[in-house]
């Protein structure tokens, strides 16, 4: 057997250097080596910002608000004189009342949803109830070796054992 794998591993080992490529050169300027990629000069800086701002011109001021408009008013005052208020409380008020409405209509749907009485499930009509088995059930069950065979291979495959 030494002998087999002797003469195995010699054959491979021959395999292998008959197999290696000839390397032929066809033109000698294909094997030259070629110089390496020109660097690109790094870009120039940005020109250098002058350190002097050229002058800003003032802008002409606005003008003042004349004194007859608001004279001797307050904010509240103005815009009491100025803005109907009214509809501003109407609309606040019926808003109030929506939400208020849909609280409601949560509400009762909360109510409808959950507020029952929580009953029994019986049996329906007609079908059988479960009844416990009886002691004598189980002797009858492990009289005959057969019937004992089933019972322990459906213990196995109910509880397997994991290792």
């Amino acid at each position: 057997m030494p002998d087999d794998l002797d003469a195995f591993l010699q054959r491979a080992a021959q395999q292998r250097k008959a197999r290696k490529p000839k390397i032929v050169v066809l033109d000698e300027s294909a094997t030259a080596p070629k110089p390496p990629p020109a660097h690109r000069p790094p870009p120039p800086p940005p020109p250098a910002r002058p350190s002097q701002r050229p002058p800003v011109e003032p802008k002409p001021p606005t003008p003042a608000p004349e004194p007859s408009v608001f004279a001797g008013e307050t904010v509240a005052e103005h815009v009491q004189l100025h803005m109907n208020t009214g509809e501003f409380e109407q609309r606040a008020a019926r808003l109030g009342a929506e939400v208020d409405l849909a609280d409601d209509k949560l509400e009762a749907h909360l109510h409808q949803v959950f507020d029952h009485q929580i009953s029994t499930i019986a049996a329906p009509v007609g079908e059988a109830t479960y009844q416990a088995p009886s002691a004598d059930s189980f002797r009858t069950l492990f009289e005959s070796m057969d019937e004992l065979r089933r019972a322990i291979l459906l213990k196995e495959i109910l509880e397997p054992r994991y290792f």
